[in-house]
């Protein structure tokens, strides 16, 4: 897409720039364009502070710029009439596409609540939209992880989009159903314990959280005094906070499973289902000089290992 901008000279000669914004997406094609006197010399120049131009593209009357890089541009014009003079700055601002939205798998949910599960848009502001099902209310239309209630016995479906003006907006659409049928979770044994799982992913591509923090979650097999310990510990949003916050089949106990329970999930993933190909994250913190980073397992090949916090992975829930 071009997109055309004049700078015009009346009125400007011997005074101070004006600047002016002008906003467009990465990818775009802008053309600065200026009405010159005829056989004046233009030269266009471009500075990154609005302070330092320097000469960029050829001596014509118009400038295409392929939109990357915000900075400020200016035409020096010389004629044979007059000193050298300048037009208005044109301030150009880029802005980045926004995160493609993901408003995550179908849910099925016990009783009038459940929580959703979008994406976190790096780029852009995420907002949810119910287009279809009647008596459906979000507590925060803006969090990717927002709760939503409706009625019994009703299907809805809700629209994620991402945007971030004046790109093209991004959205995914997801199915929520709500009956008193609560099917029942599958489930492992794991260290003498019976792990109850839930059938999906409850977060997908969020980081640890905690960054900065040290919040003593170090326990293998505890991953609810873990899981406590983040919440207590460390400011929303965690992948804990994730499971600490869920209400689903009835249930509000959720935990994010310790690293060795973790395991305990991925030897039995084909049992369990659901699972994607890429990491999960276990609610066990990195210990000592490793603190800054958190314990990590990929399904299903079984690697495991230690990342930094800000990283992004996926999280299921557990209870016991």
């Amino acid at each position: 897409m071009k997109k055309f901008f004049a700078l015009f000279l009346w009125g400007f000669f011997g005074g101070a720039a004006i600047a002016q914004n002008t906003t467009v997406c990465v990818g775009e094609q802008v053309i600065l364009f200026v009405q010159a006197p005829a056989n004046a010399v233009v030269t266009w120049e471009n500075s990154q502070d609005n302070i330092t131009f320097s000469q960029v593209g050829g001596n014509t009357d118009s400038l295409i710029i392929p939109a990357a890089v915000s900075g400020f541009y200016r035409a020096r014009i010389n004629d044979n009439n007059c000193d050298p003079y300048f037009t208005d700055v044109q301030e150009l601002t880029v802005v980045q596409q926004p995160t493609p939205a993901n408003a995550g798998s179908n849910i099925s949910a016990f009783g009038t609540t459940t929580t959703l599960n979008g994406n976190n848009p790096t780029s852009g502001i995420g907002t949810w939209t119910i287009i279809s099902g009647a008596g459906g209310a979000l507590s925060n239309p803006n969090l990717n992880s927002s709760s939503f209630t409706g009625l019994l016995d009703s299907t809805y479906t809700l629209v994620w989009t991402i945007t971030n003006a004046p790109c093209a907006a991004s959205s995914d659409t997801v199915e929520v159903s709500f009956s008193n049928a609560a099917p029942p979770l599958p489930s492992v044994s794991c260290n003498g314990i019976t792990l109850y799982v839930h059938p999906t992913d409850n977060a997908t591509q969020v980081a640890w959280g905690c960054s900065g923090i040290v919040s003593g979650a170090t326990d293998d097999w505890n991953g609810p005094a873990n899981t406590t310990t983040i919440v207590t510990a460390c400011p929303a949003p965690t992948a804990a906070h994730v499971c600490d916050n869920l209400t689903a089949f009835g249930f509000s106990d959720w935990y994010l499973p310790a690293n060795n329970q973790l395991e305990c999930l991925r030897t039995n993933a084909a049992t369990i289902g659901g699972f994607a190909n890429t990491a999960y994250w276990s609610s066990t913190e990195g210990a000592a000089f490793l603190s800054a980073n958190a314990r990590y397992r990929t399904f299903p090949s079984g690697v495991s290992g230690v990342g930094s916090k800000s990283s992004l992975n996926n999280v299921r829930c557990v209870r016991q």
